[in-house]
C-alpha cells in the first residue's frame, strides 16, 4: 500500500516538473528546454510504475533510480546555469525530501542506501560546480541526520501502529469472552428454569418476598467508563439486564455526568484511557465527591508505567484484570455496595 501511494506520488511530481519545464522552455526560458526529454522519460517510467501489475518487483527500488533522475537532470541544467553553485545547494533540498519519501517503503535499508546514494550524487554534483570540500562535509552531515531520523520516526511510528493494533485486537478478544460468557449465563438460567415456571401464578396467602438487602447487587445504578467502543457496548449488553447502565467513553466524559449531580452505586472505570484515566478521574472525585471515589472498581489490561502500577497496588481490592469471569464482576458489585450501601 505505502509503495503504491508513493508510486502516485512520484508520478504527480514527476508530471508537474514536465509541465512546468515545458512551459519555461516554450517561454524561452534558458536551461529549462533541455530538460523536457529527460523529464518525459521519467514521467513515463513513474506511469509505468504507478500501473504496474500486482507483484512488479523493480518497483520497490525505485527510490535509487529518483535519485539517480534527480542526479542527471540537475547535471544536465548546470552547465546552462548562471550559478551552478545554487543548482548543486537546491539539489541537496531535493535529495533529502527523497530521503523522507523513502520512509514509505518502511525499509530501513533503503532509506539509507537512498541517503548513500543521495550523498554521492550531490558530492559530484557540488565539486562540478566548484563548492569547496568544506560545503560538500556539511551536505553529508545533513544528508546522515535526515536519513538517522527518518528511519528512528518510521520505527517509532510502526511501533505504535503495532501497540494500537493489539490493544485493538484485544479490547475486541475480551468483548467476545464476554458476549461469549454472557451467552453462557443466559442458557444455564434457561436450563435452570422448570418448564413453565414462568407462566407459574402466584398463590394468594403465599408468602411476602424479603426486602433486598443492602448487598443485594440486583438493580444498581453502575457507570461504566471505557473509551474502547465495542468494548463499552459489550459491557452494557452484559450487564443491562440487571443493572441501570450509564456509560461514559472516557474520564473527562464521566467527570462531566457527576458535575450535572449524577451520582451511582458502583463506578467500573477503565485504568487507562486516551481523554482521562482511571487514575485522574479517582483524584478528580475525591474533591468532588468522596462517597463516589470509594465506589470505584478500577480494571485494565495492564498498568503501563510506574505511577499506574503504584495506584492499582494501592487500589488491589479494587483492581480487576481485564477478562475475569462475569461472576467475579457482579461479586466485586456486591462488596462495593455491601461496604458502602447503596447510594441514597
Amino acid at each position: 500500500m505505502n509503495v503504491a501511494r508513493l508510486s502516485r506520488l512520484r508520478l504527480f511530481g514527476a508530471l508537474g516538473f514536465l509541465l512546468r519545464s515545458a512551459a519555461l522552455g516554450f517561454l524561452g526560458a534558458p536551461g529549462w528546454r533541455e530538460l523536457v526529454v529527460p523529464l518525459l522519460v521519467y514521467t513515463l517510467l513513474s506511469a509505468l510504475v504507478s500501473f504496474r501489475p500486482p507483484g512488479f518487483r523493480p518497483a520497490r527500488l525505485m527510490p535509487i533510480f529518483d535519485v539517480l533522475a534527480v542526479y542527471g537532470l540537475q547535471a544536465v541544467s548546470l552547465p546552462a546555469s548562471p550559478f551552478p553553485a545554487g543548482v548543486a545547494g537546491w539539489s541537496l533540498g531535493i535529495f533529502v525530501l527523497l530521503v523522507l519519501l523513502a520512509a514509505m517503503t518502511l525499509k530501513p535499508r533503503l532509506i539509507y542506501a537512498v541517503a548513500t546514494l543521495a550523498f554521492v550524487c550531490e558530492c559530484l554534483l557540488q565539486r562540478a560546480a566548484g563548492v569547496s570540500w568544506g560545503a560538500v562535509g556539511a551536505s553529508a552531515c545533513v544528508l546522515s541526520l535526515a536519513a538517522a531520523a527518518t528511519v528512528t520516526l518510521m520505527r517509532q511510528t510502526s511501533g505504535l501502529v503495532e501497540h494500537l493494533a493489539g490493544a485493538q485486537r484485544e479490547s475486541q478478544a475480551l468483548a467476545d469472552l464476554l458476549g461469549a460468557q454472557l451467552k453462557a449465563s443466559q442458557m444455564a438460567l434457561s436450563e435452570a428454569t422448570p418448564p413453565g415456571a414462568a407462566l407459574a401464578a402466584p398463590e394468594v396467602n403465599a408468602p411476602a418476598a424479603p426486602e433486598a438487602s443492602e448487598t443485594d447487587a440486583a438493580g444498581l445504578s453502575i457507570l461504566i467508563v471505557e473509551d474502547e467502543v465495542h468494548l463499552l457496548s459489550a459491557l452494557e449488553r452484559t450487564f443491562g439486564a440487571r443493572h441501570r447502565i450509564t456509560t461514559a467513553g472516557s474520564g473527562n466524559e464521566a467527570l462531566a455526568v457527576f458535575e450535572k449531580g449524577e451520582r451511582f452505586d458502583v463506578i467500573l472505570s477503565d485504568l487507562v484511557m486516551h481523554d482521562g484515566t482511571g487514575m485522574e478521574l479517582h483524584e478528580q472525585l475525591t474533591a468532588l465527591a468522596p462517597d463516589q471515589a470509594d465506589r470505584m472498581l478500577f480494571w485494565s489490561g495492564g498498568a503501563p508505567g510506574e505511577s499506574a502500577r503504584s495506584f492499582v497496588a494501592a487500589m488491589a481490592d479494587r483492581a480487576l484484570k481485564k477478562g475475569v469471569p462475569l461472576a467475579q464482576v457482579e461479586a466485586s458489585f456486591h462488596r462495593i455496595v455491601g461496604a458502602q450501601g447503596r447510594h441514597r
